[in-house]
């Protein structure tokens, strides 16, 4: 649904809108000391704000998502329309877009919009050659985000490192439980919602031209830049974002619900990933 209203901005805007011909100058790199972003909740219990990538003449990056969701009543008294509420924000200049200087632009950089397919491309290459997978432990039609990672492989295709990337809610939200799901089948008649206090990351990257890239969440909230060794200056790292080894948390959960003798579940799984990263946070996670 989200996907779908973000893309309500490159059809309800007319074509007959007049773009700016001049060729900009090209400003990035070299990059700011910019890392990172946090974009608004559009709504109280979801986060999933439709993010979509546009590239500017500049070089600079812009960020089109929803800002807001509200509910509106309709005349005959049934409940609900939705109205979406978009903004934008500049990754490098800072510049923020909002009401309709948010569809023009969305109009205007139709072709610049980053990926123009969905998941494309996968893997991402870096600016020494290296590799960026993204991967999903998930089978079934219940896929957990918390089962994505990030492979790393150098320019010889060797792997150099595998990533979660988890992001810590301030309160818990509550989901229905996912079915039908292999995993999920021994809580059939136990609980109906799965209490979660962490969110897996699904990763889309923009490679750089310094030989860093960004990183995003297109059903999220995040953008992030980091070096090529997962090194970033952002403050939302260890504060709302880890990123992690995917064998040391994968062998911390299985660990974890095997001591407490746990069946394996959405709701374990959610509650020993959040086990993991509350102690790198207090043991001060770099």
């Amino acid at each position: 649904m989200m996907k779908r209203a973000l893309l309500i901005l490159l059809v309800l805007f007319p074509a007959v809108l007049l773009a700016d011909t001049s060729t900009p100058t090209k400003k990035y790199p070299p990059y700011p000391d910019v890392w990172g972003y946090e974009l608004p909740w559009p709504e109280k219990n979801s986060r999933h704000s439709g993010t979509m990538i546009f590239k500017k003449g500049d070089g600079d990056y812009v960020a089109m998502y929803i800002k807001q969701i509200t509910k509106v009543g309709r005349k005959n008294g049934s409940c609900c329309d939705l109205k979406y509420e978009h903004a934008g924000q500049s990754f490098f200049s800072g510049k923020k877009w909002d009401g309709k200087e948010v569809g023009d632009f969305a109009e205007q950089h139709r072709e610049d919009r980053v990926p123009r397919e969905f998941g494309k491309p996968n893997p991402w290459i870096l600016t020494d050659g290296s590799e960026l997978q993204r991967k999903t432990k998930g089978a079934d039609r219940c896929l957990n985000y918390l089962d994505w990672y990030l492979v790393l492989l150098d320019p010889e295709k060797k792997v150099v490192a595998e990533k979660h990337l988890i992001y810590l809610l301030e309160e818990p939200i509550k989901t229905p439980v996912c079915y039908p799901s292999e995993r999920n089948e021994n809580l059939v008649g136990k609980q109906r919602t799965v209490t979660m206090r962490v969110q897996g990351v699904e990763p889309y990257i923009i490679s750089l031209e310094d030989g860093t890239f960004l990183l995003y969440d297109q059903d999220g909230n995040i953008i992030m830049r980091f070096d090529r060794d997962f090194n970033t200056k952002s403050e939302l790292l260890n504060r709302r974002v880890f990123v992690v080894d995917r064998q040391a948390m994968d062998a911390f959960v299985l660990e974890y619900i095997k001591q407490r003798n746990l069946d394996y579940n959405d709701q374990t799984l959610n509650d020993a990933v959040y086990a993991y990263v509350t102690n790198l946070k207090k043991a001060g996670a770099k």
